[in-house]
């Protein structure tokens, strides 16, 4: 147990450790309040979340995105641009080589050949 100076065993109220818990003042609390606000600093405001829906041949995977709150793109031109990418038709070979470290696709790199690929997935999973 870690060694306990006078000074804060007499603030606890001694060594029997039969004190009372002391709660914190309304003033105490409100100072610790502002100095964790002072520490984590003012919130940022968020931006929209741009979520490609050129590749999709589905309404509902739009409407989802737009439920969300999300900017939805559907042309190809300004699909660089978004943050989300949805891929459902044979372009993902073509979008999986331009995804940037922001980006996220509805695919696992490298298995859009394999595992992905319903058609393939029970002979691959026999071989395994």
């Amino acid at each position: 147990p870690p060694m306990l100076s006078s000074a804060h065993v007499a603030r606890e109220g001694g060594e029997s450790g039969n004190a009372s818990p002391t709660l914190p003042t309304p003033t105490q609390g409100a100072a610790r309040q502002s100095a964790q606000e002072e520490v984590k600093g003012p919130k940022k405001k968020v931006g929209t979340v741009l979520f490609n829906a050129s590749h999709t041949d589905y309404d509902v995977v739009a409407a989802s995105a737009e439920a969300r709150g999300w900017r939805v793109v559907k042309s190809e031109e300004k699909g660089a641009q978004c943050h989300v990418h949805w891929i459902d038709d044979g372009a993902i070979g073509d979008w999986l080589r331009r995804v940037e470290p922001w980006m996220r696709v509805n695919h696992f790199p490298g298995m859009n050949n394999a595992l992905a690929r319903k058609t393939r997935l029970p002979r691959k999973k026999s071989r395994m």
